[in-house]
């Protein structure tokens, strides 16, 4: 079992357990174990400087391969061991002539490493020590338990909070869009077929809004899924007119989608396809002055024979600066306001880099002076 735990992080943690095992068998040396299929790792150690050996130099790798501890009175007359350093001296201090070692097992059965005590002198454990020593590596592999589950539960808070953040980051253009729509809908001075024409704005939007946080929600558990499911191109094109049409229209925005014919019925992965372009589309609009434009570019093409799809966002916003877009390119976020005092949190562009590269994809940002940004981006389809 990989246990992914910080080896060097372990030595305090044991320590006093280490000291307890040494004076239990009235050893000098006290030593926990973990072992891999190359490495031991002594995670914690008492009375030897010990950080890994190869697995082949251990006395542990044959006490792992019993349920049943396993002693050896003299080291020094065991052929396995006479000649390793820890035995025949060759300089150093150790000279070491008695081992005794308890299987760490874990609730699959599984040993993943061994507690171990040895001396310089031959020595003979009774019955009372030996269950005593049981049960610090019980308690040994009880505590790695508990730490793994601890740090399992850690990444899942954050990436629970991550899953919050993009939600709330997300659908906020959209709802924002639906708000406006929704209170010009109410003047007085519009006609029937403006306010029927805002409300279907607003009910496509809603509609579309439900897939995105449905995007949002299933992103841990859908990367490259095949059953993720797949879109035309075409088709990918209408939802994000659908879903930031409300927002463009409160700001007299228009937005253009641009699919070459040949590529409207391709289709594609719809793994975060909506995040990611959403994102994109919703800060172009938020940076495009009222009466402005933001066009969309998607087709499909081929890098080192793998298909893609390519994202293109442009607008007539006033674009970025250098500072921006190195920023952006580090990853580092920073809030600023749109045209229209919409507030932002500087997670954008953040997020949709971090997203694009995961999925092995890249991104690039260009902008001319007072002529708007230029995003463009290659997601795999694989």
């Amino acid at each position: 079992m990989d246990l992914d735990l910080d080896y060097t992080n372990l030595q305090e943690e044991f320590q006093n357990l280490n000291q307890l095992a040494a004076s239990i068998a009235d050893t000098d040396i006290s030593l926990v174990n973990l072992i891999d299929s190359y490495t031991q790792w002594t995670v914690s150690h008492f009375g030897m400087d010990l950080i890994q050996m190869p697995r082949e130099e251990s006395v542990c790798q044959y006490t792992i391969k019993s349920e049943n501890p396993l002693e050896i009175r003299r080291l020094d007359k065991d052929v396995r061991f006479k000649d390793k350093f820890f035995v025949s001296g060759n300089g150093n201090d150790l000279d070491l002539k008695y081992y005794y070692g308890i299987p760490l097992t874990i609730e699959s059965g599984e040993n993943i490493g061994a507690l171990c005590v040895l001396d310089k002198e031959e020595k003979k454990m009774t019955p009372e020590k030996i269950q005593q020593l049981k049960f610090i590596a019980a308690e040994i592999v009880e505590h790695l338990k508990l730490k793994k589950q601890l740090k399992i539960k850690r990444l899942e808070v954050h990436e629970g909070l991550k899953t919050r953040n993009k939600l709330a980051h997300d659908i906020r253009g959209p709802l924002a869009g639906i708000h406006g729509l929704s209170e010009l809908a109410l003047e007085d001075e519009l006609t029937k077929i403006e306010m029927i024409s805002y409300f279907k704005m607003i009910g496509e939007s809603s509609t579309q809004l439900l897939d995105l946080t449905e995007d949002i929600l299933n992103a841990n558990t859908s990367k490259k899924n095949p059953a993720a499911g797949k879109i035309r191109i075409k088709d990918l094109g209408d939802k994000i007119i659908q879903l930031y049409q409300p927002q463009a229209a409160y700001k007299n925005i228009v937005i253009e989608v641009d699919i070459p014919t040949k590529d409207e019925e391709m289709k594609v992965y719809m793994d975060s396809l909506l995040q990611i372009i959403g994102n994109l589309v919703s800060n172009a609009i938020k940076f495009t002055p009222t009466g402005g434009k933001v066009k969309l570019g998607l087709s499909k093409g081929i890098a080192d024979d793998i298909e893609n799809l390519e994202i293109r966002v442009e607008d007539s916003g006033s674009g970025f600066s250098a500072e921006k877009i190195k920023n952006i390119l580090d990853g580092k976020g920073i809030s600023s306001m749109g045209t229209s005092g919409e507030i932002g949190f500087g997670l954008g562009l953040k997020l949709v880099k971090s997203m694009v590269e995961e999925m092995g994809g890249d991104f690039n940002i260009s902008t001319i002076e007072n002529s708007g940004g230029r995003l463009k981006m290659t997601v795999p389809q694989y």
